[in-house]
């Protein structure tokens, strides 16, 4: 179910983190998209690279969809910016709707929350169920989580390795 024109759902951090490049990148993808009339939907955050991208969309003059469960509205920044918001129940709804108005995937650095939904798309891929397009971004010759998921994913491995 592949919404007209072509949409290109980003999922990205809502912090920065250290390397200022995947926010450069942000801006130019945001800018490049909204310029070859792609519209862009996203988590809807208005802080890191979520802002970042929506900061391209607008410099490009194109549209961006935000899709937020109502408890973050209250909880994390709202962009303020959006061409479209759209409020879910909660987070499987928010990803459903993303995953059902999209033609294709980038994943720009992020946390956890972005690690999950990435995650959740390329199984979707691989058991068929959302033919897309996946667009992993690269910088620095790595692909960028936040140092907290990095964090997160160590402890998890040394405590499987520990009770195992």
């Amino acid at each position: 179910m592949h919404n007209n024109p072509f949409t290109v759902c980003i999922f990205a951090g809502s912090r920065y983190g250290k390397d200022k490049q995947a926010d450069i990148e942000a801006i130019k993808l945001g800018q490049s998209l909204a310029i070859s009339n792609i519209k862009v939907i996203f988590g809807g955050g208005g802080s890191g690279i979520m802002n970042s991208i929506t900061q391209g969309v607008q410099q490009g003059g194109g549209d961006i969809i935000g899709v937020m469960p109502e408890f973050l509205i209250i909880k994390e920044k709202l962009n303020q910016n959006l061409s479209e918001l759209i409020t879910t129940k909660n987070m499987h709804e928010r990803k459903s709707t993303m995953y059902d108005k999209s033609s294709a995937f980038v994943i720009m650095p992020g946390g956890l929350g972005t690690l999950e939904e990435a995650s959740e798309v390329l199984a979707w891929k691989q058991l068929k169920i959302h033919k897309v397009f996946l667009i992993p971004t690269c910088f620095s010759s790595k692909v960028i989580f936040h140092s907290e998921a990095l964090r997160v994913n160590r402890h998890h491995h040394r405590y499987l390795n520990q009770n195992n």
